[in-house]
């Protein structure tokens, strides 16, 4: 297991990415925008370079998230795709409220849970 805090030059974000047994959970705390959009991009293109059993994105700490994180996260989805790595993305209430108006939120593209007991 392994641990990797994240600190872009936004100091409203902060990415931690950890090995878990089944695979990576990249965890993700602040304000996703269009700033801080591209250091999360890299952080699950390294924790996909890493040949994951499963990649998690942890969106439950998240406290603005732009339309540009969709942008992201289907990105992420791709790229998952390609690898066929399994992508489970955990989504709070400010996650699911901007999914819901990009009307992304009924749509199977993205495996979007509000709690993951083994993720």
């Amino acid at each position: 297991m392994f641990e990797q805090d994240h600190r872009p030059h936004d100091p409203l974000l902060a990415i931690t990415r950890r090995r878990e047994y089944a695979g990576v959970v990249v965890r993700v705390e602040g304000e996703v925008d269009v700033s801080s959009a591209p250091a999360l991009q890299a952080q699950l293109g390294s924790a996909l370079a890493r040949s994951p059993g499963r990649l998690v994105v942890d969106l439950r700490e998240v406290r603005f998230f732009g339309a540009v994180g969709i942008d992201v996260l289907l990105d992420c989805r791709r790229r998952c795709l390609e690898r066929s790595v399994p992508l489970r993305v955990l989504a709070g209430r400010v996650v699911n409220r901007t999914l819901g108006l990009c009307q992304v939120d009924g749509m199977p593209v993205i495996d979007v849970t509000t709690s993951c007991p083994s993720a």
